[in-house]
């Protein structure tokens, strides 16, 4: 994507809340993930996220983090971006794109919601197989 168009989008996703990123319908940017994930400060307008850095940053992440985030549509998790808890689990049925390349658990969570998901990469992590249980 050429640069100014991509700082375009940029700019309109950060237009309503410039000060709440936890309201952008896209997140990207370390910073601003952190802040959101961690102080689990998501809402359902969150459609979009991208954890994969050029730094080897590494965040522990909750179930609680992503609860409100029922619209997340794009998830990517790049190689060692985040710690996942036991009770992590996928939180949206609208869910078309998981890439976790840095899933860091043995199974999925067995209350993943799957059924809208077109694209699932799942290349460099901890996978011993895909669902504890019945799905």
């Amino acid at each position: 994507m050429h640069d100014s168009l991509q700082e375009m989008g940029w700019a309109i996703v950060r237009e309503k809340y410039p000060e709440n990123p936890g309201e952008w319908s896209r997140l990207w940017e370390y910073e601003d993930i952190k802040s959101v994930l961690t102080k689990n400060m998501g809402s359902k307008n969150i459609k979009g996220m991208i954890l994969n850095w050029t730094q080897v940053v590494t965040i522990q992440l909750h179930a609680e983090a992503f609860k409100k985030m029922n619209q997340l549509r794009f998830l990517e998790v790049g190689p060692n971006m985040v710690e996942l808890s036991q009770d992590f689990e996928l939180p949206s049925h609208e869910l078309r794109y998981l890439d976790l390349g840095g899933y860091n658990l043995a199974s999925m969570p067995s209350n993943s919601h799957v059924d809208n998901l077109v694209v699932l990469r799942l290349q460099g992590n901890y996978l011993r197989h895909l669902w504890e249980g019945n799905m």
